[in-house]
């Protein structure tokens, strides 16, 4: 299961759109920490569990609504609406996918540095009523319509709505298959939602 969790993360980071608003906002400043409250400290009481890239991948379930702490090296951030970025560990295909959440945006010029990110886990649960209801969203005129981020993100590849109509129905049926060969109810898609960040020189 989680080499099936791995191939499709690592496709998704592959051809993620990474579409979304433009904000003017950039809670990324280089050299800076960040959290919520604007202040740049993580709060001492929500004491993160400091986990590897590969830990947290190896687990990501049990991380659900809990802050850990990784670090790594910005591999991408989402250049269209810097609302995400991937990091990686000592092993490249050791990676996970950050959401910037309340956080605003992640600044591109952070690809390559090394940071640390402190990050509640989230988890999206892929069952055969999600992937029917993909199905039929991606049957109708437009593609996109009613997609979610996620759905995008993994179903972005071509140029025309007919390609990429392909392109989802083929990564549905894909993931249908893994669904059955996992033995299990649904496919877990694990990635973090940043509370805070620094960058280490």
């Amino acid at each position: 299961m989680l080499k099936i969790v791995a191939i499709i993360a690592m496709s998704m980071l592959l051809i993620a759109g990474c579409s979304g608003d433009n904000s003017t906002d950039q809670a990324a400043e280089t050299g800076q920490s960040h959290d919520q409250g604007g202040n740049g400290q993580t709060h001492a009481a929500d004491h993160p569990v400091p986990l590897t890239i590969a830990e947290f991948n190896a687990g990501g379930e049990e991380y659900e609504g809990k802050l850990v702490e990784v670090t790594g090296t910005v591999d991408h951030v989402c250049k269209h609406s810097g609302k995400r970025m991937f990091i990686r560990g000592d092993d490249p295909e050791d990676r996970v996918k950050i959401e910037a959440g309340e956080l605003g945006t992640f600044d591109v010029a952070l690809e390559g540095s090394k940071v640390k990110v402190v990050a509640m886990g989230t988890v999206m649960k892929m069952d055969n009523a999600y992937l029917d209801n993909w199905a039929s969203e991606v049957s109708g005129e437009d593609p996109a319509a009613g997609c979610t981020e996620e759905q995008k993100e993994i179903a972005k590849g071509g140029g025309d709505a007919g390609e990429e109509h392909e392109s989802a129905m083929s990564q549905i049926n894909a993931l249908r298959r893994n669904l059955a060969e996992s033995g299990r109810e649904y496919l877990a898609f694990c990635s973090l939602e940043a509370r805070s960040f620094e960058e280490i020189k």
